[in-house]
């Protein structure tokens, strides 16, 4: 079963922010909002 205040409370946490017009997973660096690529997820993993 999801629990939505446990869910909620992780991305609390994590600093994690939601879009209401994002049509697919966002990144934000810095001040600059973009979707997330290949290459984001290949740094997110090996750095």
């Amino acid at each position: 079963m999801f629990d939505k205040y446990l869910f909620l409370s992780i991305c609390e946490k994590y600093d994690i922010e939601f879009s209401q017009t994002a049509d697919s997973p966002i990144l934000r660096e810095g001040e600059v909002i973009h979707p997330i690529t290949c290459n984001d997820i290949i740094k997110l993993h090996f750095y």
